[in-house]
């Protein structure tokens, strides 16, 4: 039974954006996951150990010594491995998830290969790095003038601290849904558009801004799914965690398993990033939807579309 191609440009409700989204994965599970696994999944791996390995050399038991933060080890050199592969898997994964979706806008819904995947995700990964480097350094920007705001505050007394702080929590309630969609929405909207990255930001600050309230919601609750989910694949490392941290009370050595650590390190690792590929995609409908609303460019293609359909028939008829 052949399955209804998706519509990407139509505007959707709160609703109906999260009901197509889910019908995506289901229907393009197989195909979608395996680019994800095949393409992302040795990183997700890598990561998954060397995070194991990090976590082992700063909580082992038997050689810790409360007396000695040195021998910690907080900046090992594991430790920016852990860093930099998280990065590398991160944006993987945004680039494997976004190329997909646009082939399979491209094709009509016809089927590809992981290999097609691949290819475009090679052919933009200039684009992703220069975009994460670029969000990363608006990032950093503000996060120092933030720090600048709540230094001048401090100096003012603890009363004011304390309202700055408390203005900064609802700021953030407020508009952290929306600027989480524009953060994430720079990516896919390069990759369509071919654009740069201010004109990308731009567009995503311009979406979110004329449909504030539908963002707001959709990507709360998104979140909150994704982050239910994701959560339940933590769940065996936590407890194993727990587990030893309560040992450790009773005994003064306590031996932990490498082998448990790491395999719940790698559920936990590739079960909450293959979950957060949910979020993912729910960007890209909200942006399709979002750019309908605003511009209208699916509508002018079906309108050209009927058009040129009906010119075709008048020759034809001649």
């Amino acid at each position: 039974m052949n399955q209804e191609r998706i519509d990407f440009e139509k505007e959707r409700d709160f609703s109906s954006t999260l009901t197509v989204s889910f019908t995506f994965i289901k229907e393009n599970f197989k195909l979608f996951f395996s680019s994800l696994l095949f393409l992302a999944g040795p990183l997700l791996l890598l990561n998954a150990i060397l995070m194991s390995i990090y976590v082992q050399n700063i909580f082992n038991i038997q050689t810790f010594n409360p007396d000695d933060l040195e021998s910690l080890q907080f900046f090992s050199p594991v430790y920016f491995l852990v860093i930099i592969i998280a990065i590398a898997s991160s944006l993987v994964i945004l680039g494997v998830t976004y190329e997909y979706i646009f082939l399979y806008d491209k094709h009509n819904g016809a089927k590809f290969t992981v290999n097609d995947v691949w290819n475009a995700f090679l052919k933009d990964l200039g684009m992703l790095i220069s975009t994460f480097f670029f969000l990363l350094g608006i990032f950093i920007l503000l996060l120092i003038a933030l720090g600048i705001i709540i230094g001048l505050f401090a100096m003012m007394g603890g009363i004011l601290m304390g309202l700055i702080m408390f203005a900064i929590f609802i700021a953030l309630m407020v508009v952290g849904p929306p600027l989480l969609f524009v953060i994430t929405a720079v990516y896919p909207i390069r990759i369509k558009e071919r654009i740069g990255n201010f004109a990308a930001l731009n567009k995503a600050y311009l979406l979110a801004k004329n449909n504030f309230g539908n963002t707001w919601i959709l990507i709360f609750i998104s979140q909150l799914i994704v982050g239910v989910i994701g959560f339940v694949f933590s769940i065996p490392q936590l407890i194993y965690t727990v587990m030893i941290q309560l040992n450790s009370i009773q005994n003064a050595a306590v031996e932990t398993s490498s082998v448990l650590l790491t395999s719940f390190n790698v559920i936990a690792t590739i079960g909450t990033n293959l979950t957060n590929v949910v979020f993912l995609v729910i960007v890209v409908f909200h942006y399709f939807s979002c750019n309908e609303k605003v511009f209208g460019g699916g509508l002018m293609k079906k309108i050209d579309a009927i058009g040129n359909t009906s010119e075709d028939n008048e020759d034809i008829t001649i």
